[in-house]
């Protein structure tokens, strides 16, 4: 089982009250020996901005989107909104709605036996398809 991953983002700060994060990620998953043969790869590039501003109270919120694309399960759009309330030193509201997105791993579906893993036997499941949350 190997692995290939590279991952580069960018911060920086715009004007007085926002910080803005920029990505891209690839990861390659390639499977090579006698249980299976098989090689995926994922492709990402995300942006999010925190933005810190008062009405009448300090709010923070950010908004963030990613969008990964797999080789296999297609591409996916993933939305996220956040926000915390200071209403005291002490006392903050948080709260966050995000859409997520997981594809199976190589051992999850190719693998062509069943193989033990620990007490039990596992069997992959080569119907298995990604997938998505909100949360």
């Amino acid at each position: 089982m190997y692995y290939k991953n590279i991952e580069t983002r960018y911060t920086r700060p715009f004007g007085t009250n926002h910080l803005t994060t920029v990505g891209i990620e690839y990861l390659q998953e390639d499977l090579d020996y006698n249980m299976a043969r098989k090689k995926l790869h994922l492709t990402s590039g995300y942006i999010q901005d925190e933005t810190g501003f008062a009405i009448g109270i300090p709010v923070d919120v950010v908004l963030g989107a990613r969008l990964d694309h797999h080789s296999k399960y297609g591409t996916e759009f993933c939305p996220k909104v956040s926000f915390m309330l200071e209403l005291t030193e002490q006392t903050k509201i948080r709260g966050s709605v995000g859409k997520g997105f997981k594809s199976p791993t190589i051992r999850q579906a190719y693998y062509d036996e069943p193989y033990a893993h620990g007490s039990y036997w596992y069997k992959s499941n080569p119907d298995l398809e990604a997938e998505t949350s909100w949360g």
